[in-house]
Order: C-alpha cells, then sequence, then structure tokens
C-alpha cells in the first residue's frame, strides 16, 4: 500500500489474509501543508498466483484536515510579554464594562459612586464593573486579495495568527474571531479550522467594516501602516505582512 500523493511513505505488507478476518498495520502519513485530504492509496494482491499482480486504487474512507502549523515563532514569543501589558493598559483605559448600578456598601471605593443615580434615588448607589482581571482578546484576520502577497507570505500569516491564538488559549485569555467570512467566540479550535482551509479572496479589507468592540484586537493584515485608521490604534495591535 503507498500512494504518488506524498503523503504516504511507508508500506503495509501482509503475506496471508485469512478468510473471514481482518489485519491492520500502521503507516506514518506526512503532510506538507495545511488543507483538506482525502488520500487514494493502492491495494495489490498476488493471489491467485504468484506471478499475477492485481492492483486497485482507492480512496480512505475518512477526510482529515490538518490545521496550521502551530510553532514558537520568535514573532509570537516576543509578541506575547507585548500583548499582555497592552490588553492590561486598555482594560484600564476603558475601566471595564459597566456591569450594574447597585447599592452602596462599606467597602466600596467612592469613586465608583453614581451621583445622578444617588440623587434620583436618595441613596448612595454605586456603578459595578465586570472583572477587570478578565483579559479578553479579539483576534482580527484580515484575508488579503490573491495579488496583495506572495503565497510564502501568506502561509506564515497564517501559522502565526494559528500560533499566537493557540498560546493565548493556554494562558486562559476568552478570545474571539473575526475575519471577513469567519466568526466566532471562544473557539480556538473553529479558528484553526477555519485557517486550515482559507485562502487569499479578493473583495475590502475586514478593517473597513470591524464593528466596535470592548476587547482588545489582535490584527493580522497585509495592508500599509499608513492606511490604518488612526482611531484603531489605541485598541488593536497590528502585525503586518510588510
Amino acid at each position: 500500500m503507498d500512494s504518488s500523493s506524498g503523503v504516504f511513505h511507508e508500506s503495509a505488507y501482509f503475506p496471508l489474509v485469512p478468510p473471514g478476518l481482518q489485519l491492520q498495520a500502521e503507516v506514518k502519513l506526512n503532510f506538507q501543508r495545511r488543507g483538506r485530504y482525502q488520500e487514494k492509496f493502492s491495494l495489490s494482491t498476488r493471489f491467485p498466483f504468484a506471478f499475477l499482480v492485481k492492483t486497485r486504487r482507492l480512496a480512505l474512507a475518512r477526510e482529515v484536515l490538518i490545521y496550521p502549523e502551530v510553532a514558537p515563532f520568535d514573532e509570537v514569543v516576543e509578541l506575547l510579554p507585548v500583548l499582555s501589558g497592552k490588553i492590561e493598559a486598555y482594560l484600564k483605559g476603558v475601566s471595564a464594562d459597566l456591569y450594574r448600578i447597585r447599592e452602596y456598601l462599606p467597602e466600596d471605593s467612592a469613586r465608583h459612586v453614581d451621583w445622578k443615580a444617588t440623587a434620583k434615588s436618595g441613596g448612595l448607589k454605586v456603578r459595578e464593573y465586570s472583572r477587570e482581571d478578565e483579559r479578553r482578546l479579539r483576534f482580527v484576520f484580515d484575508n488579503p486579495d490573491p495579488n496583495q502577497v506572495s503565497s510564502e507570505s501568506y502561509e506564515r500569516m497564517v501559522s502565526l495568527a494559528a500560533s499566537a491564538a493557540w498560546e493565548l488559549e493556554k494562558q486562559s485569555v476568552f478570545l474571539s474571531f473575526i475575519s471577513q467570512d469567519y466568526e466566532s467566540i471562544a473557539d480556538v479550535f473553529g479558528f484553526l479550522r477555519y485557517l486550515a482551509t482559507v485562502q487569499p479572496k479578493n473583495g475590502p479589507s475586514v478593517l473597513e467594516t470591524l464593528h466596535g468592540s470592548t476587547a482588545y484586537s489582535l490584527v493580522f493584515t497585509a495592508q500599509k501602516r499608513g492606511t490604518i485608521p488612526a482611531s484603531m490604534w489605541a485598541s488593536a495591535y497590528f502585525v503586518f505582512l510588510q
């Protein structure tokens, strides 16, 4: 059993397969790049005459999805501590999300008193915010046009995004993901499945229609630095291909 596709690199040989029985063997598969595969292989036999070989081409029963390369790239290793600091600084800047207005408690800080609500109700009211230590990050994969980047640069962009998402997931960062034709929340494997088959596509940049978010954003893009709206720099970290 072997294949000319480059995925199969070994053969399995069975001297004899008794009637009514099944035999199995492990073979190594080597996938050169990400993507969706449904491989074919050759099955050969010399039964019943040793001097006559019969061969049939068969397809594997199941499809195989190969994720992008996830590796400790230097860019990712250097990015993580910088990004962590920027997320914390951003959350402090927006003072987190307002969760509710409630009655004042002795342990509350005076700076959280809501004076308008206090005046209306006649009793001290304070603003309660969502957890400030909840680190949230939005991955923005700005899928470029085919003529914007080379194949090598695009594959590196995909691998960098996959590697960064995988590492940040392990650090318990709450992640969301968005691209031109993909959006999900807290599903890193869904993002990896998307990156497994994504290809450059003609169309506008996702940055043109990107909606606002209380989460800090990590943007992977092939756009030029000078084309990024000034309003985005305070709430996003950009990884440029060029």
